[in-house]
């Protein structure tokens, strides 16, 4: 199993920043330039809700994936969870992956802190076993899992401080 947690501190309100990521077609398609398409499945597309579906393709290190995940346990503008499968194929193999995330907003001194555990589980099994250990530690996709998700932090940061520093108010 991949368990990986990044978490980056913003200046603005929960407020703010729940409006914010939870645009998944809006702001979660350019906060990482390995997303190759992010589409909300579900109609309406917005707000975020439980049962939102939604697919997004993205690279993680040298993997790219294909997503499909449902949101659950959503407290707007606290925080949510997700869940659901990716398909990566490494060496040409078809790998099937059940992921997941739980998203936070935590208010913290001028501002809140913004956290995503993320985690992947490989097939079960002797083949799951070897796939995680080719992959965990010859493509090092722990440490990519962990990059990739911080990248998409630092983008919401970004976002946030400058929009608030221009004075704009999502």
């Amino acid at each position: 199993m991949i368990d990986v947690t990044a978490n980056v501190h913003a200046e603005a309100t929960a407020t703010e920043a729940w409006e914010l990521i939870s645009d998944f077609e809006g702001e979660w398609e350019p906060s990482n330039p390995e997303h190759k398409g992010t589409e909300v499945l579900t109609e309406p597309k917005q707000p975020l809700r439980d049962g939102l579906r939604w697919w997004q393709r993205e690279g993680v290190g040298p993997l790219t994936g294909e997503l499909t995940a449902t949101v659950h346990d959503t407290r707007p503008g606290r925080a949510f969870s997700w869940t659901g499968e990716a398909i990566y194929k490494p060496f040409g193999m078809c790998v099937r992956v059940k992921e997941g995330g739980d998203f936070r907003i935590e208010p913290e001194g001028d501002g809140v802190r913004l956290v995503h555990r993320v985690w992947g589980e490989f097939p079960k099994g002797l083949v799951g076993w070897v796939i995680e250990r080719v992959i965990g530690t010859l493509l090092r996709f722990r440490s990519a899992a962990y990059r990739h998700t911080l990248v998409e932090l630092e983008y919401f940061a970004g976002r946030l401080e400058g929009s608030i520093a221009r004075g704009e108010r999502r």
